[in-house]
């Protein structure tokens, strides 16, 4: 592969030219040594123990607060600006992160991601949640590579995870309020603090309020706009009360209650392909930000999630519990053809059960051995309640899904100092994942079945080893070398034919790695070779009942994955830090024949459902090319503080979220992807003064400061053409925080 031959390369010699000294981890803070010289300290728990960065033999990303909030970082789906490598993308209403070209490309309820997300420790099976800000997060780590030890069944390519802020035992709050374009308004605060000395509190909340971007066309087809087509509502309200019952033993409550309507990734405006029975107006075809529907469009979704944390310091380390239980409920309304005509609209109702428990004993106080042992349980019930698909206003069908899946882990993982600076880590994790299905489709609604009633179920077991080999060259200077196993279960599809069964997935991850840390800089490198086989992929089918798309798991049984990241950070005087980071990424299916897709029909210049071959095509979400450079200033200014902060992320082409080619009918065109996104770069940027006493910092900021227009979710059906949203464009707002 031949890295420099493309248009990268002004960009690579950019970044390289950085690298000499530096590259991007995006969170530093400084602590003093015995020598009194200044050192970048960093901690982690990647490996479910606190650990300096450096120490870790697998390659994560770190962001405090104050690196978010510098790089313009609001949400989950900005992450992928600051991680090279890393892509947070929609699939319908759901959010699907991809690391190193590992992601799902199912949309349906019920499917989980291959990159597990975790807040405070417990793991997020809910996709269509993570479209939230990031209210109240101390820190995101992100974790590259397949994580099946230490996370589990749903870590194929990685974890995220997002540690939000521990009761104080003292007091502290701030606010926050910021009003930028789109009559986007959004507030947050945070207090926290001792209610007696043994026990302590904390309360944060977030709002959001906004027009959205995309605007409704006139039905009249005069091209002007009519309103909001989907405008956002968000809400988030956590508490955290943690008590010392013992000199020992300490237990934290925690409850969030969220609310999210984030409608505009469903949205379906026709990008071109239209059938001729779509009007050529008032449909919003290519018309960028533009939007025609016949009902209102709507992605609520509710939680409560509620945890309890127990920690036993013991003689040996701590021994950590953690329960929670989660009920949401989440509810669609869209317009699948994108028209004004009530072709087909779709009502979706869902709701989800989840309760999971861990055990996890951290042993610090062995000499030369750090061990980890845990047992983890999960369950978890999500029922499709009725939804319903709708052409010309009636209903043409009725679906009820009940999901159940059950699973139980054990695993240990050990490092032992074997001599001096060499350290040999082994480790293991056992699962037993049971799952069901149960399904039935009604006509119209009921009591005829389309399908009839179906129960399936079947158990699945594994074992994810990983080892890793680790050399101190000098104090805070390693290499190593690892051995990783992921593992994603099997399960059911949730759509007709009930019960077609799909396979697990498994992948093999090697890594070499160097890191160093020095008084002013840090600089990370690692290469890695993934053997990937019988990988989860969506695939793009039309339900024979109604008419509407479906995402049908299909099994690829192999594909290749391998590459390089590089990544760091310099900081050449006090108050100036200089980040940037990059990954050369190799992704593609090995083999995949025999996979139905959406072709062109070149004398019709309609879509046409195919059987295709994806064999050795670029796989989803996985740019041969992406990085970051970014840096922050602050210095004194009239008696206070000014800040300066921006971050550049560059990305070249990849398929957004269907890997489907033009087909054979378009001859030469016959194996060329069709849905993929072109190169794009996005620039954020602020500008802030905090006055004298420190409190208040009044700042202006801007996202996507080149007003660059990119695909968040593309791809095309055989009876509606090509649909696709736009990202957000060029956002300028003001923002004014207190800190106490």
């Amino acid at each position: 592969m031949n890295i420099f031959n493309n248009r990268n390369y002004l960009f690579v010699r950019v970044s390289i030219f950085g690298l000499v000294a530096l590259t991007a981890t995006p969170s530093t803070s400084y602590a003093q040594d015995q020598g009194g010289a200044r050192t970048n300290e960093i901690i982690v728990t990647a490996q479910r123990r606190e650990e300096r960065l450096e120490a870790v033999p697998l390659t994560v990303t770190v962001a405090s607060q104050q690196s978010l909030r510098e790089a313009g970082i609001s949400g989950m789906h900005d992450l992928d600006q600051i991680t090279p490598g890393v892509q947070i993308s929609y699939t319908g209403a759901l959010t699907q992160p991809a690391v190193r070209g590992v992601t799902t490309l199912t949309s349906g309820e019920g499917f989980e991601n291959n990159v597990g997300v975790y807040i405070d420790g417990f793991y997020q099976p809910n996709t269509a949640a993570l479209n939230m800000g990031l209210t109240n997060v101390a820190s995101v780590e992100v974790y590259k590579g397949p994580q099946g030890t230490l996370y589990g069944r749903n870590a194929t390519g990685g974890a995220i995870s997002l540690n939000t802020f521990n009761p104080a035992d003292h007091l502290t709050a701030n606010a926050e309020l910021s009003y930028q374009r789109f009559n986007d308004i959004r507030a947050g605060g945070y207090v926290s603090g001792p209610l007696v000395d043994t026990v302590r509190f904390s309360l944060a909340g977030s709002y959001r309020n906004s027009d959205g971007y995309y605007k409704a066309i006139d039905p009249a087809g005069s091209g002007k706009t009519m309103g909001n087509a989907a405008p956002i509502r968000q809400w988030l309200v956590q508490a955290k009360i943690e008590f010392d019952l013992t000199e020992n033993l300490t237990a934290t409550l925690a409850h969030t209650a969220m609310s999210n309507n984030d409608p505009t990734t469903l949205l379906f405006p026709n990008q071109g392909y239209a059938p001729s029975y779509l009007p050529p107006e008032p449909f919003a075809a290519r018309l960028p930000f533009r939007a025609s529907s016949n009902v209102t469009t709507s992605n609520k979704s509710t939680s409560h999630d509620t945890t309890f944390k127990l920690v036993l310091d013991t003689p040996l380390g701590p021994l950590t519990s953690r329960t929670g239980y989660t009920t949401r409920k989440n509810a669609e309304a869209y317009d699948f053809d994108g028209t004004y005509l009530p072709l087909l609209d779709v009502s979706a109702h869902f709701k989800q059960r989840t309760f999971q428990q861990m055990l996890d004993y951290s042993i610090e106080k062995i000499d030369r051995l750090k061990l980890v042992v845990g047992l983890s349980y999960y369950k978890d019930k999500h029922q499709n309640d009725g939804s319903q698909a709708f052409q010309f206003g009636s209903p043409l069908d009725t679906q009820y899904v009940t999901l159940k899946d059950e699973a139980f882990a054990a695993y240990a993982d050990a490092t032992y100092q074997v001599a001096d600076k060499v350290f040999l880590n082994v480790g293991g994790r056992y699962t037993h994942e049971k799952k069901s299905s149960d399904y039935v489709d009604f006509a119209g609604t009921g009591p005829a079945t389309l399908v009839p009633h179906g129960y399936v179920s079947a158990s699945f077991n594994n074992f994810s080893p990983r080892g890793t080999l680790r050399y101190e060259i000098s104090p805070r200077t390693n290499v190593y070398a690892s051995i990783s196993r992921g593992w994603r279960s099997g399960g059911f599809n949730p759509t007709p034919p009930p019960g077609a069964p799909f396979k697990a997935e498994n992948i093999t991850a090697y890594e070499l790695g160097f890191k160093t840390v020095q008084s002013i800089f840090r600089f990370n490198a690692s290469g890695f070779y993934y053997n990937y086989t019988d990988l989860q992929v969506g695939v793009t089918q039309v339900n024979p009942i109604n008419n509407s798309l479906i995402s049908f798991v299909s099994n690829a049984p192999s594909a290749e994955i391998y590459g390089l990241d590089v990544d760091g950070s310099v900081t050449p005087i006090e108050g100036l830090t200089f980040k940037a980071g990059f990954e050369f990424l190799h992704a593609r299916y090995k083999s995949f024949p025999g996979v139905t897709g959406i072709g062109l029909d070149p004398t019709t210049q309609n879509n046409i459902q195919q059987v295709q071959n994806w064999s050795g095509l670029q796989m989803v979400r996985a740019p041969n090319f992406s990085g970051n450079f970014g840096f922050s200033y602050e210095t004194g200014l009239a008696g206070g503080s000014f800040q300066m902060s921006g971050n550049a992320y560059y990305t070249a082409s990849y398929p957004q979220s269907n890997p489907s080619v033009y087909g054979v009918l378009m001859g030469s065109l016959a194996n060329v992807q069709r849905y993929k996104e072109g190169p794009y770069m996005l620039v954020n940027g602020q500008i802030g003064w905090t006055e004298p006493s420190g409190h208040a910092t009044i700042s202006v900021f801007g996202t996507n400061l080149t007003n660059k227009r990119y695909y968040i979710n593309y791809g095309g059906t055989s009876y509606f053409g090509d649909v696709g949203v736009f990202n957000s464009p060029r956002s300028i707002g003001v923002k004014l925080r207190f800190n106490y």
